[in-house]
C-alpha cells in the first residue's frame, strides 16, 4: 500500500494515547491444564508489542483474554487506571483483527467495515466518511460496494484491519492475521499494517508463531514457552542476547553444543572458558551460524574454542551459503561467505572456530550464565 493521510487515531481525547496497558498475574487453566500461569506484561502508549511462541504457549488464549472474549481465573488487566477486566468484551473499546478475516459475506466491504460505528450508533453522514477514510487508508477505496467473495484474501484481511481501526480503538488486537496468505502478500501487507499502525500510533497486541515477522515487525516481543513469558525485549535484545535456552532455540537458528563444568569451567575445543556464575555440571553452549568461522584444517585458532570436523552437506543460496560440519560434538551449522572456500567443498576436513564472545552458555535449567571477562 502506499502512504496515505490518516487521521482516524488523532481525533481522539489527548490522555487516550497516553494510556499504558498494564497486565497483572493473568492466570488460565482449562480442565486443569495450566494453560497461563501468571503473566505480568506492560505495553507502552503507542507500542508494536509482540506476543510470539509454538501452537499450545498461550499466546491467543491471553490475546482473547485482553479481548473480553476468555475470563481470567485471577489477576487483572488495566488500560491506565481503567480495569478492563471487569468490562464486557464490548464495551473495552478494543479493535480486533482474525486469523480468519472474520467479514460478513452477505455485506459489502463498505458495510463491514462501517459495522462496528453502526452498533455504536454513529450518525450516518459521519459514519460514511469514517468508513471512506478507512477505505482509502487500506487502499481499498474503490471496492467498497463489493461483496467479500469477489475479494482475494489478502484484500479480506485489508477489511479486517480497516473495520478494527475505524472505530478508533484504545487497544488494537491481531491474532496472526497473515497466516493464510502466501509468502509474497505476508510480506507486503505485514509492512503495511506497521506503517498504519506508526501513523494511528495505537497500541497494538500482535500474536504470531513466526519469528523472522516477529522481529520484522515489533517494537518489542514477548516470547512465550508453556504459559510462562521467557524473555521479553527488543528484536535485537531477544536475538543477540536470549536469556533462556527456549528463546535461542526458538528465534533464530542456534548450534547447541553439550559441555560441563568443572571448577567453575568449561572445556571446549581446547579452551577453558571461567564462568561469572554456575555450578559444576552439564551445560549447553549455543551459537549462531553467522558467527562461526570455518578454516581450513591447518589454521590456527588464535586461542579461541576451535573443533576438527569434515563438511558433511554444503548449500549455496547465492549471497552465503550454509555449511554443516560434523565434529565430535555433533553437527554444527555455519554460514559462509567464501563461497570458494573449503567450506563450501564437502568431505573437507576443516576447523570449526568459535569465537568466545559469541558463546552463549545455558545451564541445565535453561538459563543463561554470563562468560567471565
Amino acid at each position: 500500500m502506499q502512504a496515505c493521510k490518516v487521521s482516524l487515531g488523532k481525533k481522539r481525547r489527548g490522555h487516550v494515547l497516553a494510556d499504558r496497558l498494564t497486565i497483572s498475574g493473568t492466570a488460565k487453566s482449562f480442565a486443569g491444564i495450566a494453560v497461563l500461569k501468571g503473566i505480568d506484561l506492560t505495553i507502552e502508549p503507542g507500542e508494536f508489542f509482540t506476543l510470539l511462541g509454538p501452537s499450545g504457549c498461550g499466546k491467543t488464549t491471553l490475546l482473547r483474554i485482553i479481548a473480553g472474549f476468555l475470563a481470567a481465573d485471577s489477576g487483572s488487566i488495566a488500560l491506565g487506571s481503567e480495569r478492563l477486566d471487569h468490562k464486557p468484551a464490548h464495551q473495552r473499546d478494543i479493535g480486533m483483527v482474525f486469523q480468519d478475516y472474520a467479514v460478513f459475506p452477505h455485506l459489502t466491504v463498505a458495510d463491514n467495515v462501517g459495522f462496528g460505528l453502526k452498533l455504536r450508533q454513529v450518525p450516518k453522514a459521519e459514519l460514511n466518511a469514517r468508513v471512506d477514510e478507512a477505505l482509502r487508508m487500506v487502499q481499498l477505496d474503490r471496492l467498497g460496494a463489493r461483496y467479500p467473495s469477489e475479494l482475494s484474501g489478502g484484500q479480506q484481511q485489508r477489511v479486517g484491519i480497516a473495520r478494527a481501526m475505524v472505530i478508533r480503538p484504545r487497544l488494537l488486537l491481531m491474532d496472526e492475521p497473515l497466516s493464510n496468505l502466501d509468502a509474497k502478500l505476508r510480506l507486503e501487507l505485514r509492512d503495511d499494517i506497521r506503517q498504519l499502525q506508526k501513523k494511528l500510533a495505537i497500541a497494538t497486541i500482535y500474536v504470531t508463531h513466526d519469528q523472522e515477522e516477529a522481529l520484522a515487525i515489533s517494537d518489542r516481543i514477548c516470547v512465550m514457552n508453556g504459559g510462562v513469558a521467557e524473555q521479553v525485549g527488543t528484536p535485537t535484545e531477544i536475538y543477540r542476547q536470549p536469556r533462556r535456552r527456549f528463546a535461542a532455540a526458538f528465534v533464530g537458528t542456534t548450534n547447541f553444543i553439550k559441555a560441563s563444568v568443572e571448577g567453575g569451567r568449561v572445556a571446549l575445543g581446547g579452551a577453558h572458558l571461567p564462568l561469572a556464575k554456575a555450578a559444576d555440571g552439564p551445560v549447553e553452549i549455543g551459537i549462531r551460524p553467522e558467527h562461526v568461522r570455518v578454516m581450513a584444517a591447518s589454521a590456527g585458532a588464535a586461542g579461541m574454542p576451535a573443533l576438527e570436523g569434515k563438511v558433511a552437506r554444503f548449500t549455496y543460496l547465492g549471497t552465503h551459503g550454509l555449511a554443516v560440519v560434523a565434529t565430535e560434538h555433533g553437527e554444527i551449522i555455519a554460514q559462509v561467505h567464501d563461497l570458494d572456500g573449503a567450506a563450501a567443498c564437502e568431505g573437507a576436513t576443516v576447523r570449526v572456530v568459535l569465537p568466545v564472545d559469541r558463546l552463549m552458555v545455558f545451564d541445565a535449567a535453561g538459563n543463561r550464565v554470563e562468560i567471565a571477562a
